[in-house]
């Protein structure tokens, strides 16, 4: 009897990947508002190529994500509280669901095609239209701040700028372990890279880093930062300066630290994402696939 192994069935998708023509290079995002004045940028990630996709008075948009494979870019308008997404240009624009409460941050599984977030002492996630939205924790949180995905090992991640500890859980919700909760003080500004087995966050005026479990925590440099995003394939973290009111960009030692964009004297920055250029979206698949199937199909007896 046949079957599809896990690469023959990746195979179209990364092809697919690989052929799409949305951007030549890798991009980042970000969302600034002032006064009512929402909008949401995009740039090369040395800063050049600076163009605004959306703007819209009376919003105030923060809490970016990234779809790479859907070619969407999703933000939370803080002033009407309700989720929206655009294609990667701006075009298409959608309000998907008024969220009933403030949202701190977003996370896209491109994969399973969920759209997860953090509403008030809440982990939540739908699909990505909006539908079918579910609670998955809704106990323990006091002000979580930031959330990140391991799609790898089927994790969610999150800090809790209340409690200052940060804790992850299953995918649906189910076993929450909390994975840090001393010496950290208001973390936020979380990502996690699943290839190496590492997390990152911001921690009061620094960027901290320990495994996937939350031991070896170490501080990797001096910086503060509200919402952060990364290369996974690269070496560059880029960031949020809320209170410089830009964007930066600094490697994963410490080293090279550049302020690639002046957001302007009103206007704050308050979400980031990171999109790759195709090559690269379809180098990760691959990555992860590798990486997947070393984690899950060792030892499986193969297909005949």
């Amino acid at each position: 009897m046949g079957c599809r192994s896990a690469p023959q069935a990746i195979v179209p998708l990364v092809l697919a990947v690989l052929s799409c023509t949305y951007a030549d290079a890798d991009e980042v995002y970000w969302c600034q508002s002032a006064n009512g004045d929402g909008q949401v940028w995009r740039a090369s990630t040395d800063g050049t190529n600076a163009q605004m996709i959306f703007r819209a008075k009376n919003t105030l948009p923060e809490a970016l994500a990234a779809d790479p494979l859907g070619l969407k870019i999703y933000w939370f308008d803080a002033l009407n509280w309700s989720l929206h997404r655009a294609n990667f240009d701006g075009t298409d624009y959608e309000t998907l669901r008024a969220s009933g409460s403030s949202i701190r941050d977003l996370a896209v599984d491109s994969q399973a095609r969920k759209l997860y977030w953090l509403e008030y002492m809440r982990v939540r996630r739908a699909n990505l239209d909006g539908t079918g939205a579910e609670d998955l924790v809704v106990s323990g949180l006091s002000n979580p701040s930031s959330i990140a995905l391991d799609q790898l090992a089927g994790k969610v991640y999150w800090t809790d700028y209340g409690s200052s500890r940060i804790s992850r859980a299953n995918l649906d919700g189910s076993n929450v372990e909390t994975l840090i909760y001393s010496g950290v003080n208001g973390p936020g500004g979380l990502v996690v890279d699943a290839v190496n087995g590492r997390m990152f966050w911001g921690d009061s005026g620094h960027i901290r880093q320990s495994t996937l479990d939350g031991t070896g925590v170490q501080t990797l440099f001096d910086q503060w930062v509200f919402y952060m995003d990364f290369d996974r394939l690269g070496d560059h973290f880029f960031f949020t300066d809320y209170n410089g009111h830009r964007i930066g960009r600094i490697h994963r030692d410490g080293t090279g630290l550049e302020y690639i964009v002046a957001t302007g004297q009103y206007f704050v920055p308050s979400g980031i994402a990171f999109v790759p250029e195709p090559t690269s979206i379809g180098l990760a698949l691959l990555a992860g696939l590798t990486l997947l199937r070393s984690r899950r199909w060792a030892g499986a007896a193969p297909c005949r």
